[in-house]
């Protein structure tokens, strides 16, 4: 599969046949084919992670296929705003956390919970596997209390004891610096849990030196670890 960083937390896999777009935000969508079906995730409506812009990918694509979490609006007036008609509808997924999906394609979608909003997607596709992490991080913060920081902490491993030995062959999982000295650990945590093929980190905000850092810090494990220097880079996995 080719995976292009688009910026932030958004990802564009070429799976195959198939295209899937995570948490697209901002970056250049650079001309796909256009009878070539397209899966888009959207985890929540956070302004980082959910660009309306999706909705337009409709009109010059088909058939596109959309998974966004339940707390993006789509109300009638929502629908409205964003042109939505009934046709457009039945492309459409709500979802929320531990389900699990079917979609046309044969594509199996599992949700896992976030420690912050909405979900995780697990996406099952022609013998391969994507795990996408939405905001489900360890968010340890210095200002918060211990107490809160405790129940982050186990709230964050409940999710992860769900992807235990799990073989994924492309994750994409925070790694925000502004989590100071606690900046990775929910990452290295998910690396130990599952079988990580290759680990992209995101939830960055442009501070691409992070990744470097991270690596240094760890550097027996971060084998699988893929280093990003720019927006619209690819990666082959």
């Amino acid at each position: 599969m080719k995976v292009t960083y688009l910026g932030h937390s958004g990802f564009l896999v070429e799976w195959g046949d198939i295209y899937a777009l995570f948490d697209y935000h901002i970056g250049t969508l650079h001309l796909m084919e256009q009878d070539k079906p397209l899966y888009v995730f959207v985890s929540h409506a956070h302004g980082d992670h959910y660009n309306p812009a999706v909705w337009e990918l409709r009109k010059n694509h088909s058939p596109v296929y959309y998974l966004v979490s339940k707390d993006i609006s789509l109300s009638a007036a929502s629908k409205l705003r964003l042109g939505l008609t009934e046709a457009d509808e039945k492309m459409i997924t709500k979802v929320k956390p531990d389900q699990t999906y079917l979609l046309p394609g044969e594509m199996t979608v599992r949700t896992l919970g976030s420690t912050d909003a909405g979900v995780a997607f697990l996406v099952r596709y022609a013998g391969q596997t994507v795990f996408h992490a939405g905001d489900l991080n360890l968010w340890l913060w210095r200002e918060e209390t211990a107490a809160n920081n405790a129940d982050m902490q186990r709230r964050f491993l409940n999710e992860m004891a769900k992807l235990k030995g799990e073989a994924i062959d492309a994750a994409f999982f925070p790694l925000d610096p502004r989590q100071e000295e606690d900046c990775g650990k929910g990452l290295e945590i998910f690396n130990r849990t599952a079988q990580i093929k290759a680990l992209f980190p995101m939830h960055f905000w442009k501070q691409f030196g992070v990744i470097d850092l991270y690596i240094a810090a760890h550097e027996q494990e971060s084998g699988n670890i893929q280093v990003i220097r720019q927006a619209g880079q690819e990666f082959r996995v």
